[in-house]
């Protein structure tokens, strides 16, 4: 549950009622205008070898869960955000990027966000990324405490593949974290590679939005209308 614009259309208390809808799509839900379903852009994550790394210290990789259960996966969907950053180290991450196989720059800072639309009001937001609809097929490209002048946040389309390793000269390793919960770590003989996955993820909407009874209720410049923009909800679990 988020408390951001496009991740929170609902209240928690609602969540039984709004999945009972969502789940069965007979023809009664289809025609009520207070909910509507939508598909949202989800990123793919896959970790692989460097074919070009001199580093023999290989091992089997396992990404880890929040809970620190190993769990044995080397691609991974992703709603919102993949985030590279320095982890416990002191000193900046160095980060090499590559988008379609080409050099596009090397990340000396805290860290990297690559975020979906949807997660365009998450991290990436307070990162100074910009907010981008969900229908725009895109993937945003965030810099954390950018140790540079000139590096600014982009936005790549759908069809671009983005390449993230960690330099042999480097001083530290980077860790990765996968909305917010799945986090590994990214060793100098690894390649991240990161696309717009094929696998959208199907949501339900609510029509009529917060902003008064108004109908439509695309949440387009949502956070700047809603006067209360500037003022966090506390998230809740749902279990």
């Amino acid at each position: 549950m988020g408390t951001i614009n496009y991740m929170c259309c609902f209240s928690v208390k609602e969540y039984v009622d709004v999945l009972t809808k969502g789940l069965n799509l007979n023809r009664s839900f289809v025609q009520d205008t207070t909910y509507k379903l939508e598909v949202k852009t989800r990123l793919e994550c896959t970790l692989i070898k460097d074919p070009g790394s001199t580093d023999q210290s290989h091992k089997k990789r396992n990404m880890l869960s929040a809970d620190n259960e190993e769990a044995n996966i080397e691609c991974v969907q992703v709603i919102n955000d993949v985030v590279i950053e320095r982890g416990k180290a002191l000193s900046s991450a160095t980060i090499e990027c590559k988008v379609d196989g080409t050099p596009l720059t090397t990340i000396t800072g805290d860290g990297i966000i690559v975020a979906t639309p949807t997660g365009s009001t998450a991290y990436s937001m307070a990162a100074g990324g910009s907010l981008v609809h969900y229908k725009v097929p895109a993937m945003l490209f965030t810099p954390v405490c950018p140790f540079s002048l000139s590096f600014r946040p982009l936005i790549f389309p759908e069809h671009m593949t983005i390449d993230f390793r960690i330099p042999e000269e480097a001083r530290y390793t980077a860790i990765v974290g996968i909305d917010g919960h799945t986090k590994f770590e990214l060793n100098r003989n690894e390649v991240l590679t990161v696309t717009v996955s094929k696998f959208p993820a199907s949501c339900t909407l609510r029509v009529n939005r917060r902003l008064g009874e108004q109908p439509g209720g695309e949440p387009v410049g949502l956070v700047l209308q809603d006067p209360k923009h500037n003022e966090l909800e506390r998230p809740h679990a749902i279990l």
